[in-house]
């Protein structure tokens, strides 16, 4: 049996987590698609706004074959670390391949921006940007930008840069996962309830109590 693995928040889950659980099926031709989620926590420390078990009963009835909890030791932590827990999971569980979602959905070039993250050169010139109080993907994008303008750009959009921190994770623990990333659709950070929404304004319909949005952009 073929497995493919996703790591996730689904804080909530919505129709684009489906979209890409049904094209890391296709495109990684998986018996299995298995998905390591957070739990209670997310990666920002608060509380996820729905529970584990309706989120992952969300995502079982939408694609997934099987949840697994990420433990909040890394789900609640950086992309670095958070990116870590979910691949090292994945690896123990046998999975043969890995999907996830970026902007720029090229394999190679990602891979490429990986192994540039792992030189002495942006290493010290993060923990330099870090130390002066930048988040940590200002400074992961300033610190490449001094190396390579052009694998900077990859860092300027969210999911390129934990997509770079799987990348990394497998590298580390020597994973041999098949690489299947799906191009992102829509703003990771819009506001306005679309066809696929993000989660951010999926939080922000919560926040206002608008149920008759959330009925019709939830699956």
């Amino acid at each position: 049996m073929r497995t493919v693995g996703v790591i996730a928040e689904y804080n909530p889950f919505h129709p684009g987590h489906a979209r890409q659980l049904a094209l890391a099926r296709q495109q990684a031709e998986a018996d299995c698609v298995a998905v390591v989620m957070s739990s209670c926590f997310t990666q920002r420390g608060e509380a996820a706004v729905l529970s584990p078990s309706v989120r992952a009963r969300m995502a079982l009835m939408h694609g997934a074959d099987i949840v697994f909890a990420l433990p909040c030791c890394w789900a609640a932590r950086d992309a670095e670390r958070f990116a870590l827990g979910g691949v090292r999971l994945l690896q123990l569980l046998g999975a043969e391949a890995i999907s996830f979602g970026a902007e720029t959905a090229e394999p190679a070039l990602l891979t490429k921006a990986a192994g540039l993250l792992e030189s002495g050169e942006v290493a010290a010139a993060l923990q330099q940007a870090m130390s002066s109080g930048l988040s940590y993907p200002a400074a992961l994008q300033k610190a490449v930008r001094a190396v390579s303008p052009d694998a900077a750009a990859l860092l300027a959009s969210p999911n390129n840069t934990l997509a770079l921190c799987y990348l990394r994770a497998m590298r580390h623990l020597h994973a041999d996962m098949e690489v299947f990333p799906i191009a992102r659709s829509g703003d990771y950070h819009a506001t306005a309830l679309a066809d696929i929404p993000s989660a951010t304004a999926l939080r922000a319909a919560i926040d206002r109590v608008d149920w008759q949005g959330l009925q019709r952009a939830l699956p």
